[in-house]
């Protein structure tokens, strides 16, 4: 999950270390006791791409389409196989944060003025709904096997419940105060959300729409990732400079990993068992081993590293430099940087097809995309 703008300001100043995020990426999201243990024969990965945050991007593998989210109320649909604009949906209000769901073709816009989702058609670019949100609706998250969408609620410290099949609000659920990242373990049905305030992770039975547990996590927690694989969930907590390290079977917290200054978002490569995490302070990633909780190396990056997505198909880390204009390269099997690549000005939010090894990388200002060939390392495109 991405940082939202009301926040990088703060940050830079390193006077507010309430920031808040998404992305998640993104971004761009374990499991209850309650749940049944048998899990579905599902992709999971770069199949469904969530992320989230001001002026976010999100990848629709199945199509090889780009969504990019502007300043303008616009959300650009770009043609990822010819990396040209084809439309441009015109939404409510300013957007916050947005979810593809690749097995049903539809995007997920979530508006905070307008305290609203907006439910686009992908294969037609045409806005097919507009759910009424509570008020601050912030990130985004979908289960593709349910068929549903998460909203969390800044402002009221809820996460809404939309059914994806007649995109109406079904349930809202309480968690803890402040902003809120979320991420879903598709394989167990279950939802995770931090809360900055209160420093907790509540963890929701998607069946039921019933909190599970409430883990109490680190200071100031700032973004969610699932490995879905090991049923694991790891929650950045900027104030504590640390990771936390949550079983998703019991819903207990089972280590403490301290990593670099402000953390912030969160990747896992569920191949490898590997953990990275996005240090602002100090400009470093934290590659952690799932296996034994052990930071196995920090690598240098930008001066402000903030988006961090991973290809686990090529087992290639990509973090974007958000004061440096560039995004860096790391090889996940030996956790070094291969190559660091001049993107556009302010990079945010890192999207992923790894299906064609492409890499999107959006502008903090909304409305511009650098393409990123990942077999060249080169910038292949730069839409605007």
């Amino acid at each position: 999950m991405n940082f939202r703008k009301p926040v990088l300001a703060a940050v830079l100043s390193f006077a507010a270390p309430v920031l808040v995020v998404l992305t998640g990426c993104g971004a761009n999201p374990s499991g209850s006791s309650a749940l049944a243990t048998t899990t579905p024969n599902v992709p999971v990965g770069p199949q469904l791409i969530t992320v989230s945050g001001f002026w976010a991007s999100a990848v629709n593998s199945a199509t090889n389409m780009v969504y990019d989210l502007g300043n303008d109320n616009t959300m650009q649909v770009v043609d990822g196989s010819k990396n040209v604009v084809v439309a441009s949906v015109t939404l409510g209000s300013v957007p916050y944060a947005l979810a593809v769901n690749s097995a049903t073709n539809m995007i997920y816009v979530s508006t905070p003025n307008s305290s609203s989702v907006t439910v686009i058609d992908g294969a037609t670019n045409s806005i097919v709904a507009t759910v009424p949100d509570a008020d601050g609706p912030g990130n985004v998250a979908v289960n593709p096997i349910t068929n549903t969408v998460y909203v969390t609620n800044n402002d009221a410290s809820t996460m809404t419940v939309i059914n994806g099949a007649t995109n109406t609000s079904t349930a809202t659920v309480k968690t803890g105060s402040g902003y809120s990242a979320l991420a879903v373990n598709t394989l167990t049905d279950t939802v995770y959300v931090s809360s900055e305030i209160t420093g907790t992770l509540t963890v929701v039975n998607g069946a039921t729409n019933a909190v599970a547990a409430t883990v109490q996590v680190g200071a100031y927690p700032l973004s969610v990732a699932v490995n879905p694989v090991t049923n694991t969930v790891y929650v950045s907590n900027s104030n504590s400079s640390s990771l936390s390290v949550v079983n998703g079977r019991t819903n207990t917290l089972t280590a403490t990993v301290q990593v670099g200054g402000l953390p912030g978002n969160v990747a896992v490569n569920s191949v490898t068992n590997a953990v990275f995490v996005a240090n602002i302070s100090g400009g470093t990633l934290s590659v952690i081993n799932g296996a034994t909780n052990a930071v196995a190396a920090t690598v240098q990056t930008g001066s402000y590293p903030l988006g961090v997505k991973v290809n686990s198909t090529t087992n290639t880390v990509y973090v974007s430099d958000y004061t440096g204009n560039s995004v860096t390269v790391i090889d996940g099997a030996t956790n070094t940087a291969t190559a660091t690549i001049p993107v556009i000005v302010s990079p945010e939010s890192v999207s992923i097809n790894a299906d064609a090894n492409m890499i999107y990388v959006a502008a903090h200002a909304g409305g511009s995309v650098s393409v990123i060939n990942g077999a060249t390392n080169t910038v292949a495109a730069t839409i605007k």
